[in-house]
């Protein structure tokens, strides 16, 4: 793996934290729109609900593609990764099902970035 790959690698891998960070903020933007609204007295109209919860419910796309790609990605990665033992492959995998969005970046340092790097073969002819 290339070091340009392995930083686009990194990068995707932060990534779902900072997304995480702008759905959370989307719902709480979204709950307290909700509860001035209810203060009021009114009912909502339905077209202003739909355009609230739109933001939580884009966020939640992308985090959940972002997530659901990398998760895969890191699978096959991890199954291909011959430089660890069968038995640490296997752990990772159950990481990666089970906490992914921690297990990411803990894979990308430990076994990515801290990786071995392919050497170029040279010629011979100096």
């Amino acid at each position: 793996m290339t070091r340009g790959s392995k930083i686009l690698l990194g990068i995707l891998s932060f990534l779902p934290f900072v997304l995480l960070i702008f759905y959370l903020g989307a719902i709480f933007t979204f709950v307290t729109e909700m509860i001035a609204v209810q203060h009021t007295g009114e009912k909502p109209d339905p077209i202003f609900v739909w355009t609230r919860i739109s933001g939580v419910i884009i966020w939640a796309i992308l985090l959940g593609l972002l997530s659901l790609g990398l998760k895969i990605y890191y699978i096959i990665l991890a199954v291909n990764n011959k430089t660890i033992e069968t038995s640490e492959r296997l752990v990772w995998v159950l990481i990666f099902v089970f906490v992914g969005l921690i297990g990411y970046p803990i894979y990308w340092v430990l076994r990515v970035w801290n990786g071995p790097t392919p050497t170029v073969p040279t010629s011979g002819k100096e």
